[in-house]
């Protein structure tokens, strides 16, 4: 049986999607992801988890999503929000795509945002750096599943804190993700007890940052958390690494990524500690599954790419099970949240054609991911206090402890 899963191709700029393996009726799902720019490394390893899923469905007992496969549509971004846009915009209104799944530019989710409203379509987003969008509206909607990107700055500070570091300064990119990791960190940073310094902005297209190591400098900071893209991090630790090495570097959760680590001298950041979403409960059985069944290891972030396209489907299959058509985007939202939260049967990553069965017979379900469990509020985003510490090795991320802020702690409600 053909697997309904297509690529797109650029052909002499536009477009393609033309398969005629790909049977009428399948339901299409899109997104963009970087195969070429700066952020390549990432791209092919979160194609690969949304296919797998796919790949998954489309081969159950009932050949996809009550008789109708699935296929993946996906186009490069370049890494580039105007190109990344436009190829998005042409998936939503010209392709059709009613679920619309990424991107790693949060710039492009802004960019699509009335293209997804007019569509009436649905947009989840498990980028790391996704921005927390919301609309009133119920002709679309907007679901965010990466982790919460303020309890991971509540564990990066408090970390700094038990350090020893008093003095803090942050270097950003101009992104909303940037900017609320930033404040979030400011606050708790403050609260117990530390100084921190006005956030320094590091431009994407920059020839150098010879002028912000300066200010970095002559500020006394002991510390400095690096909140930016892996490139432009990369091009920092490289200036600071060939000039008089100075204070400590902290690392957001971005920086956790195989261009950051292939991009900085060796040995410059060994021993500097991070911060990311604490995957490790199923870290190990995600990877051994993801590896049997794609030949690949998988990033950190496939995980959530892998858990949204799941999601997804087991969404869907609720929702044929009730209404016996595809679902509105208010339909979705609601039978979403019911996939996504207890109580139910449990359906794990693993164990995806089980759990379209339970679905397809009007079971309650309770999706546990290759990421962890999901707790989805109201707003669609999800609500995740979990961090893993980390620091660099070599050519390796070496975990070197867990920690989760209590609500409490988060003093701002961004």
């Amino acid at each position: 049986m053909p697997t309904a899963v297509g690529l797109a191709l650029l052909t002499g700029g536009c477009l393609s999607y033309e398969d005629p393996s790909i049977p009428e009726d399948a339901i299409p799902f899109a997104s963009v992801l970087p195969f070429s720019g700066a952020r390549a490394a990432s791209g092919a390893n979160l194609e690969r988890a949304m296919r797998f899923v796919a790949d998954q469905v489309n081969a159950s007992e009932d050949s996809g999503i009550a008789g109708r496969q699935l296929n993946l549509l996906v186009s490069d971004s370049h890494s580039d929000t105007t190109r990344g846009t436009a190829n998005a915009r042409e998936l939503i209104t010209e392709q059709h795509a009613p679920v619309f799944i990424g991107t790693e530019e949060p710039e492009i989710t802004f960019g699509i945002a009335n293209d997804v409203k007019a569509a009436g379509a649905v947009h989840l987003m498990p980028g790391l750096t996704s921005p927390r969008f919301h609309d009133p509206s119920t002709n679309a909607a907007w679901f965010r599943l990466a982790p919460s990107g303020e309890y991971l700055a509540c564990a990066l500070a408090k970390r700094m804190i038990a350090d020893g570091i008093n003095k803090a300064a942050t270097i950003v990119t101009p992104d909303d993700y940037s900017g609320s990791f930033a404040t979030s960190f400011g606050t708790v940073f403050r609260e117990k007890g530390g100084m921190l310094l006005p956030s320094l902005k590091a431009q994407a297209n920059a020839s150098s940052h010879a002028g912000l190591l300066t200010t970095l400098a002559a500020s006394g900071a002991d510390a400095t958390v690096l909140v930016t893209t892996p490139t432009v991090a990369a091009q920092i630790v490289q200036e600071w690494s060939a000039g008089k090495r100075f204070g400590r570097w902290y690392l957001a959760p971005m920086m956790k990524d195989p261009e950051f680590l292939r991009n900085i001298p060796p040995g410059a950041l060994d021993s500097a500690v991070g911060v990311s979403a604490d995957i490790e409960g199923q870290s190990a059985a995600f990877s051994a599954f993801f590896a049997a069944g794609t030949g690949d290891l998988p990033l950190d972030a496939a995980a959530y790419y892998y858990d949204a396209a799941a999601m997804m489907s087991l969404t869907l299959a609720v929702a044929y099970a009730n209404l016996h058509a595809m679902p509105t985007a208010a339909q979705f939202k609601t039978f979403m949240m019911q996939t996504a939260s207890p109580p139910g049967a449990i359906v794990r990553f693993d164990d995806l054609a089980a759990g379209l069965n339970l679905a397809a017979a009007g079971q309650d379900i309770e999706y546990q991911g290759a990421a962890g469990s999901y707790v989805i509020n109201a707003l669609g985003d999800s609500v995740d206090t979990a961090a893993a510490l980390w620091i660099i090795s070599g050519d390796q991320f070496v975990t070197i402890g867990h920690d989760a802020c209590v609500a409490s702690e988060i003093a701002y409600a961004g």
